[in-house]
């Protein structure tokens, strides 16, 4: 069991320093391609969430374990020790899960601003060219292609 949770913190510590990097790219201004970024951001996150679950699942085995009669009064510490670095460890993986999560957030609300901001641009184009494209559609319909044109037909006197 101690190869197993000494694993499992190598993990976690390796995965820790991977959000450590992700979080400085996203505070320095991630300018790469965004849905590869979003990808490694979310492999990370899994990444957290397999070492908490092995560790939260193993922690309630030996909790089960040290209630029972069968291990003994002198095997009881070391199980209850067991459990105790399972919990931890868990712990720890929730924590910079939680942590990731929020730099997930602020990136995809940085991202998500943007493209606010390119709608409103868009938006704004499009109703400074909308009154031209009708007039000019009006009029290409109805002055070139007619011999002549009623200009009270199609204005409304």
């Amino acid at each position: 069991m101690a190869a197993l949770t000494a694993r499992l913190r190598d993990y976690l510590a390796a995965l820790t320093e991977e959000v450590w990097a992700l979080e400085r790219q996203v505070t320095s201004g991630h300018h790469g391609d965004a849905e590869k970024f979003l990808e490694e951001l979310f492999q990370v996150r899994h990444g957290l969430l397999t070492v908490r679950t092995i560790a939260a699942l193993s922690r309630e085995v030996y909790g089960r374990m040290a209630a029972l009669p069968a291990v003994g009064d002198a095997g009881r510490p070391l199980v209850a020790d067991v459990e105790d670095q399972f919990r931890r460890t868990a712990q720890m993986g929730d924590a910079q899960r939680e942590y990731l999560q929020g730099v997930i957030e602020f990136y995809q609300t940085r991202t998500n601003t943007k493209m606010t901001i390119a709608a409103e641009r868009l938006a704004v184009i499009a109703a400074v060219t909308l009154p031209v494209t009708a007039v000019s559609s009006i009029m290409g319909m109805n002055v070139i292609v007619n011999d002549s044109t009623h200009i009270s037909g199609w204005s409304g006197c």
